[in-house]
């Protein structure tokens, strides 16, 4: 098996040499390892380019979620409060924010973390300025194993413009309809597990 092992490597340090412009010579143990060095190289070159293409694409998607959120925060903190459902849901399941925890406050981007009986399907994360009939999803919270979860949540307005606002907070797993980042609804959705509701206050 090794020997067919170091066959195959010769075959393909001979092609990348080829490829390269080199001419094999007689002593196959140097082409051999100059060949595996090549190839390890280039499957590490490969790997590098692959990563920094992933990372990039990463953070083009970030900052097109920020662009995003930040066009919407003026509407989400202008809509009608109109026929708001009174009050948040009663909480389902096993699902519960852990940080912020209720009637503290909050800056502008807040970390927000919980944890939820797993296997689950997917988290969301919905916060309701209490003034408007705006109940907002949150971009997509990291989703662990274990059911624990955490996401960079969005509360206002930067600078001192909605300070003092009071926003509840809910977290739902496995909604029944799908939920975007971004969208804006009418109330709170309805899921498998719903969390009880937090209630914080800007900075």
């Amino acid at each position: 098996m090794f020997g067919v092992f170091l066959v195959l490597l010769q075959a393909v340090a001979v092609a990348l040499l080829a490829i390269a412009g080199l001419r094999p010579g007689r002593d196959r143990w140097f082409y051999l390892v100059l060949g595996t060095v090549l190839l390890l190289g280039t499957t590490g070159l490969d790997r590098y380019l692959s990563a920094e293409a992933a990372k990039r694409e990463r953070e083009s998607l970030e900052r097109r979620i920020e662009r995003l959120y930040q066009a919407l925060i003026p509407f989400v903190m202008s809509v009608s409060e109109g026929g708001r459902p009174p009050g948040a849901p009663k909480p389902t399941g096993q699902i519960q924010i852990l940080e912020p925890i209720d009637k503290t406050r909050v800056a502008p981007r807040q970390l927000v973390t919980g944890i939820a009986d797993a296997p689950l399907r997917e988290v969301r994360l919905v916060v309701h300025p209490l003034d408007t009939g705006a109940y907002w999803v949150q971009p997509v919270p990291a989703l662990a194993r274990d059911g624990r979860w955490s996401v960079l949540a969005y509360f206002g307005r930067s600078g001192d413009i909605d300070a003092g606002k009071v926003f509840e907070v809910v977290a739902v797993a496995d909604p029944e309809q799908p939920l975007e980042e971004g969208t804006v609804l009418a109330g709170w959705p309805k899921a498998a597990q719903r969390s009880s509701a937090i209630t914080v206050t800007r900075q």
